[in-house]
């Protein structure tokens, strides 16, 4: 993953007529109606020609919008007349719904049309090498797609006659539709999503758009008002692999049609009345463990943010305390029994928190810390209290904790079945491999891909499904902690058809790196998933072996009642994949 930036001063690319934050003319920050019946699901993938790679580069994008009386057709066939006789493109032609593609040697552009108050809104993207040179095509497009000489008699596509030509240009990914969310839910989810990717946002025409970049990938993303709290979503990923672009842009996408938002918590710093002035960490201790401010130090924040991908960001939590508790003191402590009775010690956090005016409404969860030790873990729903102190405080249990606040359950392993048996997974904190952070405290490991999945961090098409796949196949598994590396982060091979069996299994590739470093090497893992919704991991020898788990090149891990063989032919530690046989009956 990159690494995570705050928020960005500008992008490489901008709206309007030279200003990287004004409204451009036609638009003027009004609410945009659109006709439901005009809108679908869009996907497009855009640049697909053979090009010389030039990854590495940086990429420049231009994102331009405005709103014209034409129809979408009138549109799309200036943009071809714009792109191909004007500007000599390479290639130009329209696509599906309208919209227009065409690239140069340098560069790639697109044209998006939507209905909108009677007319379209017009969306203008270039990609490419060079900033200047992405900014003169954008505006030069835009001018004569807006306000140029036409011929009604365009054709769709234009293509050069010159040969000798080549297009080394960026690869653009677009997908579009309507979705139930708000122009200020969308502007949130996308900048949100962006900035999990580790790129530079910058919020354009008033939250209607929001566009990003990193070193070599650019997006945008934007919103056209339908009806109050629906809106035509757009998202457009540049990269110079399609592949990287593709993937950025279905990450986008999911996360903004979800209205994937951060899940910040209210984190309650308690005293009992007996000691006053027992405060074992100051607050910014618990800033760093949970919150932004702690970006970077490889603790709590950081590791929901890594290891989900982002699906899971707390960013938006809070400290508050340390707080005297007038009405409970230790004595208390001894008239509750545990498990069932932690639901008051979060109730006691809930108290000190209305005392001192603190509203606990905005926040996904409460997190309640107090002066001495008390029992440790969820209350039920997104409440959870911790009594942590000195030796005992450690990332490994802290984010174990949080796993039952974002709804996760325990792991386990199975023949015989060990709660806490899974020692790749953070749900099994108590019996799992960890390693020690420079404070010497307990960190990792990472989570299960069931787990990922669970969370919303692992997208469909990263999920190899076995339903209706060949008997045999070869695929390629990418370590759950390199989601950068190309293959799937998931095998999924559900019951036999015909099958009475709920039974389900999930096949991983974990690599010793990140919050894994501490495993005891680079291995797949094979887990079962039963009708009672847990994940156990199996072993080879329905034993409690640690090495009887992994599944290494070579070795063949096979379950006789699904008629399952799965197969490790190697590793690239580089590339960070797995290459492996799945065999079953269907």
């Amino acid at each position: 993953m990159a690494s995570f930036t705050g928020y960005p001063e500008s992008l490489s690319g901008y709206l309007g007529h030279g200003s990287p934050t004004g409204s451009p003319s036609g638009f003027k920050g009004s609410k945009m109606k659109v006709d439901f019946s005009s809108l679908c699901v869009t996907l497009v993938a855009l640049g697909v020609y053979a090009a010389q790679s030039v990854a590495g580069q940086p990429l420049a994008m231009y994102y331009g919008s405005d709103w014209r009386k034409m129809s979408p057709g009138e549109c799309a066939a200036r943009a071809v007349e714009a792109m191909g006789t004007k500007e000599k493109f390479i290639q130009a032609e329209i696509q599906s719904h309208e919209i227009v593609f065409g690239f140069t040697e340098n560069a790639a552009a697109m044209v998006v049309p939507k209905p909108a108050r009677g007319g379209v809104q017009i969306h203008v993207v270039v990609a490419g090498k060079d900033r200047k040179d992405a900014d003169r095509l954008g505006n030069a497009i835009r001018s004569l797609v807006l306000d140029g000489p036409h011929s009604a008699n365009a054709p769709a596509k234009i293509v050069t006659t010159d040969a000798r030509r080549r297009a080394a240009a960026p690869r653009i990914q677009f997908g579009g539709d309507v979705r139930p969310i708000s122009r200020a839910e969308f502007s949130t989810a996308a900048a949100t999503s962006m900035q999990r990717q580790g790129m530079r946002t910058t919020l354009l025409n008033h939250g209607s758009a929001v566009s990003a970049t990193d070193p070599e990938r650019a997006a945008v993303a934007f919103y056209v008002e339908a009806k109050p709290g629906a809106g035509y979503v757009g998202v457009a990923a540049a990269a110079w692999n399609s592949q990287q672009a593709e993937r950025l842009r279905n990450v986008l996408r999911e996360d903004i049609f979800n209205k994937r938002l951060p899940k910040p918590w209210a984190v309650i710093l308690c005293r009992f009345s007996d000691l006053p002035n027992e405060e074992p960490y100051p607050p910014s201790f618990y800033e760093d463990s949970f919150t932004e401010a702690g970006a970077g130090k490889g603790l709590e924040f950081d590791y929901f943010r890594q290891v989900t991908y982002g699906a899971v960001d707390m960013t938006g939590s809070k400290v508050y305390g340390w707080f005297p508790m007038p009405k409970h003191s230790t004595k208390d402590l001894a008239t509750l029994k545990y498990p069932q009775d932690r639901h008051k010690l979060v109730e006691w956090g809930a108290e000190v928190a209305k005392d001192n005016h603190i509203d606990l409404k905005p926040f996904y969860g409460v997190l309640v810390f107090f002066n001495s030790p008390t029992d440790s873990g969820s209350a039920g729903g997104h409440r959870i209290a911790m009594g942590y102190k000195g030796k005992d405080w450690c990332p490994t249990t802290n984010v174990h904790e949080l796993g039952h606040g974002f709804t996760l359950k325990h792991t386990w392993s199975a023949r015989p079945d060990v709660v806490y048996g899974d020692r790749w997974d953070i749900m099994s904190a108590m019996r799992a491999y960890t390693f020690r952070n420079q404070s010497r405290q307990r960190c990792g490991p990472g989570m299960t891909a069931f787990n990922l999945r669970k969370l919303g961090a692992i997208l469909p098409d990263r999920i190899w499904d076995a339903t209706n796949k060949p008997v045999c196949r070869t695929i390629s598994l990418a370590a759950l902690n390199r989601p950068d590396a190309e293959g799937y982060l998931m095998a999924s091979i559900p019951p036999a058809e015909g099958s009475t069996s709920t039974t389900s299994y999930l096949v991983e590739f974990r690599q010793k790196k990140a919050w894994d470093i501490g495993i005891p090497q680079d291995t797949v893992l094979v887990h079962e998933v039963r009708s009672n919704g847990l994940c156990y991991i199996l072993s080879r020898t329905n034993g409690t072996d640690p090495k009887s788990f992994q599944v290494l090149p070579g070795d063949e891990f096979t379950i006789p009642e699904r008629k399952l063989t799965i197969k490790v032919l190697s590793f690239d530690a580089a590339a960070g994949i797995a290459e492996v046989v799945i065999s079953t009956e269907k």
